[in-house]
């Protein structure tokens, strides 16, 4: 814990703007600064209006920047210009980036990445997983990840909160960053905030010194409402003796299944898309929302599909002589088409008995044992209409008024919500409880009705 409190003051120190000296090979412009800024977004140089005439907006500008004797360079600084034209304005070097250029990211050495994000935590953000280890200001929960040792916390300090990612053992920086980024990922999942805004990164020597090496400014976090895992019945469930009942029942996400969780977000490009859909649906609105999510749920049922063996909608033997006769009808035929319509027609008819997209898309679950029920199965029959921007409503001469419109439309998403997190969960093995959003929000939905709170996901 303590070198975790020194780079948590070193990174202090830095966003205060303490021992930091900005310097640029350009000439003459270290006569034009007036004075430094830090933001959510990096640095500012704020300068005396007098370059607009020797750089075009947003041209890059070479800087270095000392921070307590140490040098940093930023590759894509840019020069820009606040304000609006014909107006007072600032010229302004914005820096978003910096490394030690002298660092070799090539050696081995164990490494940590503090967040500096926007949002406080504060204790019990990682209150879904097992075995984690805590205080008033401080989380902790230890990973092995492909065989190497991470930490990761959760600290708050009374003004800002870090998320951070320690490698314990000695690897190669492009390694710890792949999986820094995993574990942000799941983390988010699991949690509903994905930690991410600005990052400092640390390296440290045999003697266990540490060094900052770079700074970046990172895409906003991202949360949203649907964690998937319970953690406190209380907070569903007004009944206290209820509350209590479901509370004996409901088991975290063991360590374990977070590492393995962790590892296929490594391996699969897709799962790690699929997440970064999901995560980001929490900031679009209610019309785009289930777009993203359906999205998500096409991404993960390809990757489940592909490791079960899918039913055929017509049975193999039969299909067999089908094929032989269709394909025996089209050699007849053969003069008659044009060489693409041939190959076109021939494409056709030996993929015939593949499944559908809806199948593609129901029998990952049922292969996990998730029974779908009719409205879910009504769901992901609409995902043509979300994917092709259309919305659900007006069936036939049916008309219905706003708020039903917007119920139905909400009823879609959360039933996209309870998919995707029951999927993704099982397709790590998780057999635990999760939250049943159509039932939680069941006065604003229409066309479903759900009787538990919380649905047991299946052994297989």
């Amino acid at each position: 814990m303590k070198k975790i409190q020194e780079t948590i003051q070193l990174v202090n120190s830095i966003e205060e703007q303490s021992g930091l000296i900005f310097n640029s090979h350009v000439s003459g412009i270290q006569d034009l600064i007036v004075h430094y800024e830090k933001t959510n977004k990096g640095f500012s140089i704020v300068l005396k209006n007098e370059l607009v005439n020797k750089y075009d907006l947003g041209a890059t500008i070479p800087c270095e920047i000392t921070i307590l004797g140490i040098k940093y360079f930023s590759e894509n600084a840019l020069y820009i210009k606040q304000g609006m034209p014909n107006y007072i304005s600032q010229e302004t070097i914005a820096i978003s980036n910096f490394q030690n250029f002298t660092d070799n990211e090539e050696s081995e050495a164990k490494w940590h990445n503090i967040y500096l994000i926007s949002e406080n935590l504060k204790l019990g953000y990682f209150r879904c997983i097992y075995d984690n280890v805590g205080n008033l200001n401080t989380e902790k929960v230890n990973l092995k990840i492909n065989g190497i040792n991470f930490s990761i916390w959760n600290v708050y300090d009374g003004k800002s909160t870090y998320f951070i990612t320690e490698c314990i053992d000695n690897i190669k920086n492009k390694d710890f960053e792949k999986i820094s980024f995993a574990i942000c990922s799941a983390v988010g999942f699991l949690t509903g905030y994905f930690p991410q805004d600005q990052v400092y990164s640390f390296k440290y020597n045999s003697e266990n010194e540490f060094s900052l090496i770079s700074y970046r400014s990172l895409r906003q976090s991202m949360s949203h409402s649907y964690r998937p895992i319970p953690t406190n019945p209380h907070s569903y469930i007004k009944n206290h003796d209820e509350a209590k009942k479901w509370n004996e029942k409901i088991d975290k996400i063991p360590t374990n299944l977070v590492e393995k969780f962790i590892e296929k977000l490594i391996s699969e490009d897709k799962l790690l898309n699929s997440i970064l859909l999901f995560q980001s649906s929490g900031k679009l609105g209610l019309e785009l929302s289930p777009i993203a999510i359906v999205t998500a749920i096409e991404a993960l049922t390809s990757l489940a599909f592909d490791k079960v063996s899918p039913t055929k909608p017509i049975n193999e033997a039969s299909f067999d002589d089908l094929k032989v006769g269709f394909l025996k009808i089209l050699e007849e035929m053969k003069d008659k088409l044009t060489s693409e319509e041939y190959i076109f027609t021939s494409n056709k008819l030996k993929n015939i008995n593949s499944p559908t997209n809806k199948d593609k898309l129901s029998i990952p679950f049922k292969k996990l044992g998730i029974n779908l029920s009719k409205y879910e199965e009504e769901a992901l029959d609409m995902r043509n209409k979300f994917l092709h921007g259309s919305l659900p409503f007006n069936k036939g001469n049916i008309s219905r008024d706003k708020l039903d419109e917007l119920k139905i439309l909400h009823g879609y998403l959360l039933c996209y919500v309870n998919l995707y997190n029951s999927l993704l969960l099982r397709y790590i093995d998780y057999e635990g409880y999760v939250i049943n959003y159509l039932f939680l929000f069941k006065e604003l939905v229409l066309g479903t009705s759900e009787t538990d709170i919380f649905l047991k996901l299946p052994k297989t």
